[in-house]
């Protein structure tokens, strides 16, 4: 069943993540008022930080599986493994922490989730689009210095640096030199100028 008080939480924690919006309206953004459906229970505040950082990962749609390397997809992912990862640690010790944990580890594992999703039962307008060989295509990597898909060196990149203890396991098996913040060009981009027109560079 819903819980209203949780629901109206939520809504309230729009007044924390995008608090200098609501302060430039002069409306409250004050922890007494966010805080008040759940009783004032101040561990909300960072399950309402990762409800909104998952919000934040949906922002846009890539296309069906048509150059899948971009800055939009390694974003949402990114966000994705963040709040994740944040889950994971905040259920430490719960069930609950094992939810997330999968979750995290089919990002990782991405490129296999054609058989589990049954992703060929799905019909395309031409009948090539969903066969396993245009799922192969469309995941391999756009850029030359990872051997890794979008999906999995998003959620490598941010696990490189946010996995402790424990949980640093997860991602031993992988080669971490591939967690890279690069992508592929979206087909918009192409005519720019860039210092390699091979692919992005947006690297710290």
């Amino acid at each position: 069943m819903p819980n209203p008080g949780v629901e109206e939480f939520l809504v309230r924690y729009a007044r924390v993540f995008f608090g200098d919006y609501y302060d430039y309206f002069g409306m409250e953004t004050s922890l007494d008022y966010v805080l008040e459906p759940v009783n004032g229970n101040r561990k909300a505040l960072r399950l309402g930080r990762d409800y909104y950082l998952m919000l934040l990962a949906n922002h846009s749609c890539p296309r069906f599986w048509e150059n899948l390397d971009t800055r939009v997809s390694f974003g949402n992912v990114s966000v994705i493994a963040k709040a994740l990862i944040e889950l994971m640690k905040h259920f430490a010790g719960h069930e609950l922490q094992s939810l997330f944990i999968e979750a995290y580890l089919r990002l990782l594992n991405f490129e296999n989730l054609y058989q589990t999703w049954n992703l060929g039962s799905m019909e395309g307008l031409e009948g090539w689009e969903t066969t396993e060989k245009a799922w192969e295509e469309a995941l391999e990597p756009g850029v030359p210095n990872s051997g890794y898909n979008v999906v999995t060196r998003a959620a490598l990149y941010v696990g490189k640096r946010d996995l402790k203890g424990e949980l640093r396991s997860l991602i031993e098996p992988y080669n971490l030199e591939w967690a890279v913040a690069d992508t592929d060009h979206i087909p918009g981009e192409v005519h720019g100028l860039w210092n390699n027109p091979e692919w992005c560079e947006h690297r710290r």
